[in-house]
C-alpha cells in the first residue's frame, strides 16, 4: 500500500465531467505543476496512511499485544515516518515498544535488535552519533547471539553501522 500511495498520479484521476477533468488539469500545468501537485497528495496520503498504522498499534498496545506481527508493525510505521520527515516520532514510537519489550523479556530477540536499529537509525539522522552507536552496537551484539546478522534487517543493521563509522572517519570500521 506504501508504495501505491506513492506511485499516485493525479493525471490518472476519474471526474464526473470530462471537461471539469481537462480545465483542472490546464490550471494545476499553469500554476504549481502537475509534478508539485502529484508530490503533494502522495505526502498528504501517506501521512495519513502512517497515521491510521500508529493509531492501530496504538489500539494493539492497550490490549497488551506484543507479537512479532506488532513489532514488524511497529518497526514498518517507524521507517514511514522517517520518510515523511517526522524522524523523531518515528524514534519515540521505536523507543517506546522496545521499552515495552524490555518489560517482557524479549530484549535480547531478533524482533527486539530491528527495533534498536530503528532507534539508531533515527538517531543518525538526527545528528546524535553518541546514542546511534549504543543502539546500533546494541543490536549489532543481539544478531550476533541469535545467529540473525544474515537477514534483511542484519545487512540493513550493518550498513547504518558502515553508515556511522564512514561519517566519522573509520573508514576500516566501515
Amino acid at each position: 500500500v506504501w508504495e501505491a500511495l506513492g506511485a499516485i498520479d493525479v493525471r490518472n484521476a476519474q471526474a464526473s465531467i470530462a471537461n471539469d477533468f481537462e480545465y483542472i488539469l490546464r490550471q494545476v500545468e499553469a500554476g504549481p505543476g502537475m509534478d508539485h501537485l502529484n508530490q503533494t497528495v502522495r505526502n498528504k496520503l501517506r501521512a495519513w496512511f502512517a497515521e491510521a498504522a500508529e493509531d492501530a498499534l496504538s489500539e494493539l498496545e492497550e490490549k497488551s499485544e506484543v507479537c512479532q506481527r506488532v513489532v514488524s508493525g511497529v518497526i514498518r510505521v517507524s521507517q514511514m515516518m522517517a520518510e515523511l520527515g517526522k524522524v523523531a516520532r518515528g524514534k519515540r514510537l521505536a523507543q517506546a515498544w522496545y521499552q515495552r519489550m524490555l518489560e517482557s523479556g524479549c530484549a535480547r530477540t531478533p524482533e527486539a535488535a530491528s527495533i534498536l536499529a530503528r532507534v539508531g537509525y533515527a538517531c543518525l539522522w538526527q545528528f546524535e552519533a553518541v546514542t546511534a552507536r549504543a543502539h546500533l552496537e546494541q543490536a549489532f551484539k543481539i544478531r550476533q547471539a541469535t545467529a540473525t546478522m544474515e537477514t534483511e534487517e542484519g545487512a540493513e543493521l550493518q550498513q547504518w553501522r558502515g553508515w556511522l563509522h564512514a561519517t566519522h572517519g573509520d573508514l576500516s570500521g566501515a
